[in-house]
């Protein structure tokens, strides 16, 4: 016996693994602050042909890899002084 204790989650991987879209998956692992997950899916989306929502996909995986707001400031820091 199979027990289902997140049906949403398995709602969205089932959908996907039978050849559904990965976008509400990914999104989903994305707003339950799962970003690594999220860009996990999105990523193996992304490499089948053809992966329906492609830019949608994209745009979610650009909003996990950005840099968090101190990075730029925690370069120059590093620039300035490289033995922190």
């Amino acid at each position: 016996m199979h027990t289902i204790d997140d049906p949403e989650l398995h709602l969205a991987e089932g959908s996907w693994r039978d050849g559904g879209n990965a976008l509400p998956l990914a999104s989903l692992y994305l707003e339950r602050g799962e970003a690594a997950i999220a860009a996990v899916v999105a990523r193996a989306a992304l490499g089948t042909d053809p992966c329906p929502d492609a830019e949608e996909i994209e745009r979610l995986l650009y909003t996990v890899d950005d840099a968090p707001a101190e990075w730029d400031e925690l370069l120059r820091e590093l620039v300035a002084d490289p033995s922190l």
